[in-house]
């Protein structure tokens, strides 16, 4: 599950890097589009619209491409709040490994190549399916 749904926005000039220009958090239509299974994706991979065409596009791209070579970030405005600070935020709590808790311990054996692939050929969860094998051959033959 996610902690947080994000809308990311990439501006792609051809013949340059691609380059991210809001990054924020989902809106409530856009979430619940997302876990209905809509697509809301939309890309513009080809000529410049109309608007742009006319010279009437209200994007600056001059002042883009200037400020991308100086390393200029855009503007943070309310429509696309800058998110960095809650991603890294987030990042920062992610735990990796096993829960706090576990009596698991690693460890490396080798096993007969025909054993393995008989517990990997069941899918996900071979492991613990070897682990409840190991355990129930240990509650017949362990000594009294």
């Amino acid at each position: 599950m996610f902690e947080a749904l994000t809308v990311l926005t990439v501006v792609y000039v051809p013949g340059e890097p691609a380059r991210v220009i809001s990054f924020r958090p989902a809106k409530r239509s856009e979430r619940e589009a997302y876990h209905e299974g809509s697509k809301m994706t939309s890309a513009k991979n080809h000529k410049p619209s109309a608007a742009s065409a006319r010279g009437s596009s209200k994007s600056d791209w001059a002042r883009i491409r200037r400020e991308a070579a100086e390393g200029i970030e855009p503007a943070q405005d309310e429509d696309s709040p800058d998110a960095t600070a809650l991603i890294r935020e987030a990042i920062a709590k992610r735990r990796v490994g096993r829960p706090v808790g576990s009596n698991k311990e690693s460890t490396t054996i080798r096993f007969d190549s025909d054993v393995l692939n008989a517990f990997r050929s069941a899918g996900p969860g071979w492991q613990s399916r070897m682990n409840a094998a190991l355990r129930d051959w240990l509650k017949k033959h362990s000594p009294v």
